[in-house]
């Protein structure tokens, strides 16, 4: 779980599966009670404060972040370095030249490339499903 206290609603929102339950007294989500995030009232959604609104958006950028650059890392370590060269130059005006290359070069893409997704999530580019699609056909190449 990955649960993001909404103050404004009182509510309590699971980042990890968009689930939204009510907050008990003492803070904690009322596990029973759960509704996904795109079937909450419109009242409801019309009632989250700006600070919410932040949390929500913040939270949702940083959890996707982190499974795509995890999934994208994992692939490009996948490649052999002849692949990963040939991929990489195909795509950019980089060159590998050693394995310390390798490893900063890995790192590189990976941060450009989860820097565009969370400009996309930031930017409303992108569903929730979009993003999950994009990590699961990362790591469905990881498989093949």
């Amino acid at each position: 779980m990955n649960l993001v206290r909404l103050d404004s609603v009182g509510s309590i929102l699971d980042i990890s599966d968009n689930q939204v339950y009510p907050q008990l007294v003492g803070g904690l989500p009322d596990l029973r009670m759960g509704v996904d995030m795109y079937d909450v009232d419109t009242e409801w959604i019309s009632s989250l404060s700006d600070e919410d609104k932040g949390k929500i958006l913040k939270q949702k950028t940083e959890y996707y972040s982190n499974q795509y650059e995890q999934a994208y890392k994992e692939y490009l370590k996948t490649l052999e370095t002849k692949e990963l060269k040939h991929w990489v130059e195909s795509k950019s005006n980089y060159t590998i030249n050693s394995s310390d290359d390798r490893e900063m070069l890995i790192d590189d893409i990976v941060y450009d490339k989860t820097l565009e997704l969370k400009y996309a999530i930031s930017d409303y580019n992108l569903t929730d499903k979009q993003i999950k699609d994009k990590i699961e056909s990362i790591k469905q190449q990881l498989n093949n």
